[in-house]
Parts: C-alpha cells; sequence; structure tokens
C-alpha cells in the first residue's frame, strides 16, 4: 500500500495520462485528415497539370498552382502536427514510466519499453 502522499502523486500522474491519451486520439484524427486532404490536393495539382497542357489553358496552370501553394502549406501544418504527436506519444511514455516506478511496479517497469529513448 502507498503511503498517501505517492498515491496523491500517482492519481496525478494518471490524470496525466488520461489527458494525454485524449491529445493523442485528437492529434491522430487530425493527421489522418491532413494526410487525406494532402492525397487529393496533389491529385488536383497532377490534374490541373494535365488538362492544362491537353487544353492549353493557363488558367488550369494557375489553378495548379495555387493548388500547390495550399499544398505546401498543408505540408507544412502535418509535418507539426506529427512532431507534436511523437512528443505527446513519448511523454505519455515516460509518465508511465513514472506510475510504475512511484507504485513500485518494477516488474511492470521491466516490461514496458520507451520507444526511440534506448
Amino acid at each position: 500500500m502507498l503511503p498517501d502522499h505517492l498515491k496523491s502523486r500517482v492519481d496525478s500522474f494518471e490524470k496525466k495520462s488520461e489527458d494525454l491519451a485524449n491529445e493523442i486520439s485528437n492529434l491522430e484524427h487530425k493527421s489522418i485528415v491532413l494526410s487525406i486532404l494532402r492525397f487529393i490536393s496533389f491529385v488536383l495539382i497532377i490534374a490541373a497539370c494535365i488538362f492544362g497542357y491537353l487544353q492549353n489553358s493557363w488558367m488550369l496552370y494557375v489553378a495548379g498552382g495555387s493548388i500547390l501553394c495550399g499544398f505546401i502549406i498543408l505540408c507544412v501544418v502535418h509535418s507539426k502536427v506529427t512532431s507534436l504527436l511523437r512528443y505527446k506519444s513519448s511523454l505519455y511514455d515516460v509518465n508511465s514510466q513514472y506510475i510504475y516506478r512511484i507504485s513500485g511496479d518494477y516488474e511492470g517497469l521491466l516490461q514496458s519499453d520507451i520507444k526511440d529513448m534506448k
């Protein structure tokens, strides 16, 4: 049985784990949506360039160029979301390690791995 001061620390880390799990879930959803938008914009760029060449229309080239600007912005935003997702996942893993250590569950501590930290 844990002393009260350690139990309150474990409870705070468990609350933080729940919050991090929710944030990770939201970031994964955002990453999937951004991936789909990137794919759609890439297909639109290729289609605008092909149809612009076939119909000899400079308006389709301009549309393709403007979609290309949006594609670049999507890539930058997606990169930031992916980076934040990796950070939050690592923070979640470290938080879980603290919970194991403070609660004295050394078997769980030995069995758990922290990805990308070895």
